[in-house]
């Protein structure tokens, strides 16, 4: 039989007993190396960064498209902004719709963009957009919104994903404004 040193014993029970398994260390250290690298693939790529925030960015779209769908479902029309609104600052426009919605959508960061989130984070609560998908102005016939189907229902706030601004259209599509504008053109 084979003669170990006294600090190796441990680890050859295993396998002197026929039982494969792995030591804590060793799934320790699994993890540790996964981690580092997870951490340097995240950080060394920022196009896996930005596919992820527009892949975040189309989805809460489309949360606020169920949302607005039930609005115009529950009251029979699409939410009618009030006009003293409209000299109020940005931050209170926003605010108003959050508030608007708020009984048909829970998450309230279904209306920020993660990329925006990004952009603005050095400014100032004051200065920092509180909604970053603004809606489109609609008169309260229920149909309307339907009426047109390339009209959007709200577009980001700006090109944040490099091929223009997210639009979210009727039918609950969220597609770039170059690529509404290419097939347009066809």
């Amino acid at each position: 039989m084979l003669t170990f040193p006294p600090r190796t014993r441990l680890l050859t029970r295993y396998w002197e007993s026929g039982k494969e398994a792995f030591t804590f260390l060793e799934v320790l250290a699994s993890i540790a190396i996964l981690a580092i690298l997870a951490a340097l693939l995240i950080t060394l790529s920022p196009k896996i960064r930005d596919r992820f925030e527009a892949a975040r960015c189309a989805n809460n779209m489309r949360q606020l498209h169920v949302a607005f769908s039930a609005y115009i479902d529950a009251n029979n029309h699409w939410p009618q902004e009030p006009e003293e609104l409209w000299n109020k600052p940005p931050r209170d426009y926003g605010e108003w719709w959050i508030n608007e919605l708020k009984p048909y959508l829970d998450d309230t960061n279904a209306w920020k963009c993660p990329a925006v989130t990004r952009a603005t984070r050095e400014m100032s609560d004051q200065k920092r957009p509180v909604i970053h998908y603004t809606p489109t102005m609609f008169d309260e016939n229920r149909q309307t919104p339907f009426k047109w189907p390339g009209q959007p229902w709200f577009i980001e706030i700006g090109d944040m994903h490099g091929h223009g601004a997210l639009i979210c259209l009727p039918d609950g599509s969220v597609r770039s404004l170059n690529d509404l504008i290419g097939s347009s053109r066809r």
